[in-house]
Parts: structure tokens; sequence; C-alpha cells
């Protein structure tokens, strides 16, 4: 098992990070040197980044999302390691990564085929697509059948807008008390288990 990974919660993840990392391995003792490697929608490098920083000779890791950028620079910046926004054009890669990426993506052949070009003669390209049943996908289908975030959504409004309401009361009667919500209110000691409760 390669070092770092034990913390890994995620057993399918945990799984593709090793064969990534066993793939450049091999491929660095077959070629006897370090490896230029891009990560093509590296994010913000937490999944597969991370782990393939250390043994790169060079790490180059490209993501549309600037936030993601610049946390993967925060996080896992080296002297070894860039996070930029397109693929640099006068790069040869021994090794190119998409790790769960090619699914999101309207042409996945198009992407792959403008990278042949920049690919080694004996470099190695290393892809993985989810299978549909990882963390991602299960709140994808949950914000989908059960509308999730709008709930979330309407909830968030619901109190910005008590909030907000009980803030107009008060500016309007500075004297009038205030009161809170029963089930917000402290007790100095709890009722006793079972008491207290209403469904």
């Amino acid at each position: 098992m390669h070092d770092g990974l034990a913390g890994r919660g995620h057993l399918r993840e945990h799984e593709e990070v090793e064969i990534i990392l066993d793939a450049i391995a091999a491929r660095r003792q077959k070629m006897g040197r370090t490896l230029t490697i891009l990560d093509f929608g590296c994010g913000n490098a937490t999944g597969v980044g991370q782990f393939v920083i250390p043994g790169a000779g060079r790490y180059v890791g490209v993501d549309m999302h600037d936030a993601s950028l610049a946390y993967a620079r925060q996080n896992y910046g080296a002297p070894n390691a860039e996070f930029v926004s397109s693929v640099p054009t006068a790069v040869t890669f021994d090794v190119i990564i998409y790790s769960d990426l090619l699914e999101h993506v309207h042409d996945p052949l198009g992407i792959i085929r403008g990278h042949l070009p920049q690919l080694a003669q004996d470099g190695i390209m290393i892809g993985s697509v989810p299978n549909g049943y990882g963390p991602c996908e299960i709140e994808k289908y949950l914000d989908y059948y059960l509308g999730i975030y709008k709930i979330l959504r309407a909830v968030k409004t619901v109190r910005a807008l008590s909030r907000r309401q009980a803030a107009e009361r008060a500016a309007a009667d500075p004297l009038q008390p205030r009161v809170r919500p029963r089930h917000l209110v402290h007790h100095a000691k709890p009722p006793p288990h079972g008491r207290g409760c209403r469904a």
C-alpha cells in the first residue's frame, strides 16, 4: 500500500489511486527516470494529484475551475508541480491521467485525440470512469429524484426571511419582548429522558 492512502475513506477511490500509482511506478521503473505527468481535470488535487506529485519529475494539473486550482496550489504546491487552466503546448508527457473526468465532457474521444500529440512515444494514458455507486453519484441521484438541494435552498430562504421579519419587528417596536420558539429555548436542566418531546 502506498504511503498516505490508509486514511482514505472510500474504497473505490482508494483502489483507483492505487492503480494509477502502480501504473506510474511501473512506467518510471521501465524508463529509469522521473516522469512528466499531466493530470487533466485535476480538480483541487485531493483525489489523485496529491499522491502523484511526490513521485513525479514534473506534474502538471489542469482544471477549468479557478477556485480548485487555487486550493491545489495552496495545499499541494511543490517545486515539481504546477496547476494551470490549460495544457502547456511545448511539453511532452510520459503519463496522462483522466481520473473521473471523461464522463463530464461532451467529446471524450476528442479530448484524448487532442492530447495524443503531446504523449511521449512510449507514454501511457490512464483513465477511470465512475461505476455509478460512489458518493458523488449517490448525491446526484438523491438530488435528481428527491430534490435535496431545492429543499435545502428553500429551508435557507425561509430561515433568512424569518430572521429579516424578526429584525423588522424589533426595529419597528424596540420595546416588544423577543420571543423564541419553545424548541430553541435553553433549559437549565434538560427534561428527563422520554419527556418533553412530542411527535
